[in-house]
């Protein structure tokens, strides 16, 4: 009976520690939102996949298979303001942008593909000499970034507010138009994939897509999947 006593005591005296832990970490959260920025009509459009949609491709080598979509989000992140204290995320007045988050997978070849997009772009400076241990980020929606991520690699690309896809690094390239599985397509960005397994003929290499979505994915041994 004693034995039952101290173990409800010790489950009460448990819940009273989780409880105060919970009222510290909500009341560490001195955030203040200062303004939204939402996605326009473009970027809303931009990959226009639906949960359910089979997105059919194909492989160099002749057999077919589905994309099937997941997952069409909708969520907002923060961008918080200056000035900040290094390594201090409790506090301080913050930006709210809206993202889009699309994911498709494939049986066989067995793939995941996660698009994400609406991420804004910041400046950063460390010579901030009003406050010593701080940074400015100056935050943008001019140029927006666009995360794409194939089975845990990923590239990144940048686009402006026309939907133009900025194209001058080492590791990407604009196509104007391009023939994929006979078809013309318009305004195509190809960007390598970063951290690339080099010991793997079949890993992928690079992905190829536009306002309209993903288009192709070349892999390092030559072949390719390819949208139908």
């Amino acid at each position: 009976m004693n034995f039952t006593k101290k173990l409800s005591a010790l489950r009460s005296i448990s819940l009273v520690f989780s409880l105060i832990i919970l009222v510290l970490f909500s009341s560490c959260d001195k955030s203040i939102e200062t303004g939204r920025i939402y996605l326009t009509d473009f970027e809303k459009g931009f990959s226009p996949y639906y949960n359910g949609q089979k997105v059919g491709f194909v492989h160099s080598k002749g057999y077919n298979f589905d994309f099937t979509v997941t997952q069409v989000d909708y969520s907002f992140g923060r961008a918080f303001e200056v000035p900040r204290t290094y390594f201090d995320f409790s506090a301080g007045n913050y930006i709210a942008y809206e993202t889009k988050t699309v994911k498709m997978v494939s049986t066989y070849p067995k793939l995941t593909l996660e698009i994400e997009l609406g991420f804004l772009t910041s400046k950063t400076s460390n010579n901030d000499t009003t406050m010593q241990g701080s940074f400015k980020d100056i935050c943008t929606d001019s140029i927006k970034i666009m995360n794409i991520d194939l089975n845990n690699i990923y590239t990144r690309l940048r686009y402006d507010k026309t939907g133009t896809f900025d194209y001058i690094t080492d590791q990407k390239t604009f196509h104007d138009s391009i023939i994929i599985s006979e078809k013309k397509y318009f305004k195509v960005i190809e960007s390598d994939f970063y951290y690339q397994s080099d010991s793997v003929d079949s890993s992928p290499k690079s992905i190829l897509c536009n306002s309209t979505g993903v288009l192709q994915i070349k892999l390092r041994n030559n072949e390719t999947f390819s949208i139908k």
